[in-house]
């Protein structure tokens, strides 16, 4: 799949970027921004946990779980090859995370699709607009 899609970012233009999924992307195509990348080891280890904790029952069979930053079980890399932002820093990154993770900041996912523009603007973020054609 990424393939196709390095291919329409190439078509629509120099300024088509690109949000690599699963693991970090960078080193495909220099028009990858950043990835939305899982923690597959770290997800592997809570359920083996919980099934070697005899929990099968009552967290694993036949039941799902929402794993996050909480759990180490998502985020964005951030080795210096792969970060690629030029307004958003290493440092707001890890400060934004960090309150994910510490349950300072929630991710909501029933969103009406509107920004909380005084929230970023107080902690200091710009605004950001992607644009989708």
């Amino acid at each position: 799949m990424f393939e196709s899609v390095k291919a329409a970012a190439e078509e629509a233009g120099a300024n088509a970027k690109i949000i690599g999924v699963d693991v970090d992307q960078a080193s495909l195509s220099d028009r990858v921004i950043t990835s939305a990348v899982k923690g597959l080891k770290e997800s592997v280890e809570i359920v083996l946990g919980q099934f070697y904790a005899n929990k099968w029952d009552a967290e694993l069979g036949g039941k799902f779980q929402n794993l996050g930053a909480a759990d180490n079980a998502t985020g964005l890399p951030t080795a210096a090859s792969s970060w690629r932002f030029t307004t958003f820093t290493l440092e707001q990154y890890n400060t934004l995370f960090a309150s994910i993770k510490a349950g300072t900041l929630a991710i909501d996912a029933n969103t009406d699709g509107t920004i909380n523009q005084a929230w970023f603007n107080a902690k200091g973020y710009t605004y950001v607009n992607v644009i989708f054609e």
